[in-house]
């Protein structure tokens, strides 16, 4: 993070550690300490008196909020999980963030005014959150490994389209939602299906009965099972009032950004390594 904060790159984005454990008498002390040993120069320590309801451990993910105080990546890739891909991952982004600067740019740690609440303020909202979304969306898109097989890069760009539409819908029927969803699990489902197809074909990671294709299938099923709970949960809820049935974006962005990051990471960790039994085996 230092180092980040130390690029000219990244002028305009604040790295900020909040300090969380210490009791308020010694926080001071120790946050003073931690920018000492670790020779912080350029990122921002800071400590609060009550633990936050929201974040985690910094090597359980970074948290991302644009100039608005609107957090626009809840959680990034875990170095724990992922190792200096995390890292790498999330060196993109930040590139991303600043080329976007007019946009999203640094994030104050003192909370904007509070205005009274009214339908311009919630609209003026939502649409930045949107606009969050929907840049999330595509840079994950524009960063998806290539595997060079022709078919499974198109099926993985529909994928994203797909998504990207949900994001894009403020305003629907309950029906309508259930529709994107079910195309969009179809679609994953037929994907997911020719891919274990061509695996085995070409014996990859030991053929069905191996456990290289065991561990890519069951990141399959557990993708489609996150959509099909999705729809299930949807589909049993029940509207409070008629309008309910008509005007609501019933398809959180939440769900589709986790969405989007599970597949990211699948595509990444898992079908980028088939790229050379498929093109061997002639498959495209």
């Amino acid at each position: 993070m230092e180092a980040w904060a130390a690029s000219d790159r990244f002028r305009n984005i604040l790295f900020l550690c909040i300090n969380v454990d210490e009791p308020m008498s010694e926080a001071q002390a120790a946050s003073n300490k931690f920018i000492h040993d670790l020779n912080l120069l350029q990122s921002t320590i800071g400590f609060v008196e009550e633990r936050p309801a929201f974040g985690q451990l910094g090597c359980s993910g970074f948290i991302v909020a644009d100039k608005f105080g609107d957090v626009i990546l809840p959680r990034s890739p875990a170095y724990l999980q992922y190792g200096h891909h995390a890292f790498l991952w999330m060196e993109r982004f930040l590139v991303s963030l600043e080329s976007k600067a007019s946009e999203l740019t640094s994030f104050s740690p003192s909370q904007p005014n509070k205005k009274t609440a009214n339908t311009e303020a919630e609209t003026d909202s939502t649409k930045r959150n949107n606009v969050g979304a929907q840049d999330f969306l595509k840079l994950l898109n524009s960063s998806l490994k290539k595997t060079s097989i022709k078919s499974m890069d198109d099926d993985h760009a529909i994928c994203f389209d797909l998504l990207a539409e949900l994001v894009s819908k403020k305003e629907q029927k309950k029906s309508e939602a259930l529709q994107l969803l079910d195309e969009l699990h179809n679609h994953l489902q037929d994907h997911f299906e020719q891919e274990e197809f061509f695996m085995d074909k070409c014996k990859y990671g030991g053929g069905r009965k191996g456990m290289g294709f065991e561990g890519h299938r069951n990141d399959h099923n557990a993708i489609l099972h996150r959509i099909s709970a999705y729809i299930t949960t949807l589909r049993n809820s029940k509207s409070t009032n008629s309008k309910e049935l008509v005007e609501k974006k019933f398809i959180e962005d939440s769900f589709i950004l986790d969405l989007a990051k599970a597949l990211h990471h699948h595509i990444e960790a898992y079908d980028s390594l088939y790229s050379e039994d498929f093109v061997a085996a002639g498959f495209e």
